[in-house]
């Protein structure tokens, strides 16, 4: 490329580097002649004094940016590449983004650098390796950077804080807000008590209770039940740490609800013709199953009496076979003869009934309680290893940021003691009695209620959903699977 106008970028930061040989004036003086030498036009000096190569917002910076993009030269010019920029990222951008992308060509004197040379197109090469090079040391440091904070338990949510807490700058941790955590606790307890997440949704709006900027939704609740943050935990790339802030919720209540909640997602994929059995109208509906053929039972409603009152049984689904093939079927649409209909009030009376009996004798109730066998694994022993395993790696995390070992040996020892953590980790799922325990305190918990005939039929049909799996029915016989 033939230069015709040649823009000159001049840069000094502070009087130590003007004490060192890289002066305004000094700079000016030997690409003037350069120019001299090469039979080259100056179209302008661009001198930026006092500003630090770190960025590139300075003033004769932006002025040579705004005139490579109306073409008023073909050639910059500087005294040193590092007077163009410090970081490799800008210079990346201005030479490749800015001159090559307007036609216009790059010098640096001393490294002998020309961009409309193969050397010059070579540079570029290299310089985008190293840009990409640094921007993954920046992405690694970050990421350790968050385990750190993760580590010592500092809040990850600093731009988005969950429901019941407030972030705080100073700790870098979570403050409750004890207003929003009493909405927790009661969505919580409401939760376990049988109510669907409709419905606590629906009783919160209708009491005029608010999220910080709009009304109550499905997915809100849905997440408040899931997130492991409420028991003074934190969270990072699937890992667990003791956080600084305070549980609003015990990790007993927090569990409890995790295993309900999959109860739910199970009972859900189950019910294909009841695809939310805790919202279900009835109180077995989405449980109560045909004796004879397995099908599901629906409520059949009959005339309205005299009194008012109306004679409502649950019918099994299969009694008449479905004329249209986009109706739901079971058993290949095969009809079922054996069974009848049931009344409504004598069903749901007895299972009542059963339920009063579990509730006046305690080892009637142990029959059907599993009891936790003894078990083979040494938990505290188990959490205590993985407790040395995490301080282990977080020694390795901080030689990594005191520059003592480099990325590959931090990358390759973690991944080792990760890999001891996930085997112990997983010995520990195999011991389940912490979990048959809190479930049977659950349910001591649900039938400790005084008085089950004077309660509502909503309070009566969350108490069966709680306690309730299966209602097998046939004309003989009323067989209920109790979901614990």
């Amino acid at each position: 490329m033939q230069t015709k106008k040649v823009a000159i970028y001049v840069r000094v930061s502070s009087l130590h580097q003007a004490i060192e040989g890289y002066s305004i004036g000094q700079q000016q003086d030997a690409l003037t002649k350069y120019c001299e030498a090469m039979n080259w036009a100056i179209y302008n000096v661009y001198t930026d004094a006092g500003f630090s190569g770190g960025k590139i917002d300075r003033p004769a910076m932006q002025k040579l940016i705004t005139d490579a993009k109306t073409g008023k030269f073909d050639t910059v010019l500087v005294y040193k590449l590092d007077r163009l920029s410090r970081s490799v990222q800008d210079t990346l951008f201005l030479v490749r983004d800015i001159f090559n992308e307007n036609n216009i060509g790059f010098v640096s004197l001393q490294e002998n650098i020309d961009t409309s040379t193969a050397m010059g197109n070579l540079f570029l090469t290299l310089l985008s390796a190293i840009a990409e090079f640094e921007r993954e040391q920046i992405k690694e440091r970050m990421q350790m950077g968050r385990y750190g904070r993760a580590k010592s338990g500092k809040s990850m949510m600093w731009n988005l804080t969950s429901y019941g807490y407030r972030y705080n700058k100073e700790t870098q941790s979570m403050d409750v807000v004890p207003s929003e955590a009493l909405i927790i606790k009661r969505i919580y307890k409401e939760y376990l008590s049988g109510k669907s997440i409709s419905r606590i949704k629906d009783g919160l709006n209708d009491e005029g209770h608010v999220t910080r900027d709009k009304p109550w939704a499905y997915k809100r609740i849905s997440h408040i039940l899931t997130s492991i943050v409420y028991t003074g935990v934190t969270e990072f790339k699937g890992e667990i740490y003791e956080g600084l802030h305070e549980a609003i919720i015990d990790k007993e209540t927090f569990e409890l609800a995790q295993a309900e909640f999959k109860k739910r997602q199970q009972q859900t994929k189950q019910n294909k013709n009841n695809p939310r059995p805790f919202q279900a109208k009835y109180m077995l509906s989405g449980m109560i199953r045909c004796g004879y053929c397995g099908a599901p039972l629906k409520m059949r409603k009959g005339p309205v009496r005299k009194d008012g009152t109306r004679l409502m049984a649950y019918d099994c689904h299969n009694r008449w076979k479905r004329k249209h093939t986009y109706l739901t079927v079971y058993n290949n649409n095969e009809q079922c003869t054996q069974s009848g209909r049931y009344l409504k009030e004598d069903v749901e009376g007895y299972v009542i009934n059963e339920i009063k009996k579990l509730q006046e004798n305690p080892d009637e109730l142990n029959k059907y309680l599993k009891q936790p066998e003894e078990t083979k694994v040494d938990t505290k022993k188990i959490e205590s290893q993985i407790k040395k395993i995490d301080k282990q790696i977080a020694k390795l995390n901080d030689l990594y940021l005191n520059d003592l070992i480099t990325i590959e040996d931090l990358k390759s020892k973690a991944d080792k003691f990760k890999s001891e953590k996930n085997i112990l980790e997983a010995q520990l799922k195999k011991d389940e009695n912490s979990i048959l325990k809190l479930k049977a305190e659950n349910v001591r918990k649900n039938l400790s209620v005084k008085d089950i005939d004077k309660m509502t039929y909503e309070e009566q049909r969350n108490l069966a959903k709680t306690l309730i799996k299966k209602v097998d029915v046939t004309k003989e016989d009323i067989k209920i699977i109790f979901d614990f």
